[in-house]
């Protein structure tokens, strides 16, 4: 189910998004609505009734994604970042302008930056002093696989390929 007020995917029967907080219930399991995963169009208008109120929005044009990464242990624990299927650069850190905004203890500001090349997913390690690990092992620069857990500081993530 995708979640109305910010879009995430979410695992079908929860009470509450992990990314923006919004409650699925109001009072009682029956008032849920789900929205439809996929739809019609990306122009169309969708009303849903939820939960005593009427949510409207506009489906926007949708970036591709190219996986995600969850945090799975540390602070903020199950929220999720969408990493886009674009060139670019993609900061983790605790500063505000990171794409991937992490603030727990052992994250510097500018930690490890994200780079999609070649189809692969590459992260680099930004001369940290807490450094940046996979599977327990610390990294200069590594591939980033399906599956992947990836360790900055105290926070651990484990990355999906969409």
């Amino acid at each position: 189910m995708i979640c109305p007020k910010c879009g995430v995917l979410l695992p079908d029967n929860v009470m509450k998004c992990g990314n923006c907080g919004f409650a699925f219930v109001n009072g009682n399991a029956s008032s849920k609505t789900v929205l439809e995963e996929s739809p019609p169009s990306a122009e169309t208008e969708i009303v849903q009734e939820y939960a005593e109120e009427t949510l409207i929005f506009h489906e926007g044009e949708k970036k591709p994604v190219y996986g995600w990464l969850v945090i799975i242990d540390g602070p903020n624990k199950w929220k999720e970042f969408r990493i886009p299927n674009e060139p670019g650069q993609f900061l983790i850190g605790s500063d505000e302008g990171c794409a991937i905004r992490l603030d727990a203890e052992g994250i510097e500001r500018f930690h490890a930056s994200l780079r999609i090349r070649d189809g692969k997913l590459y992260i680099v390690d930004l001369d940290t002093e807490t450094g940046t690990y996979i599977k327990d092992n610390p990294i200069e620069k590594s591939i980033v696989e399906d599956g992947a857990i990836i360790r900055v500081g105290d926070v651990t993530l484990k990355f999906r390929k969409f």
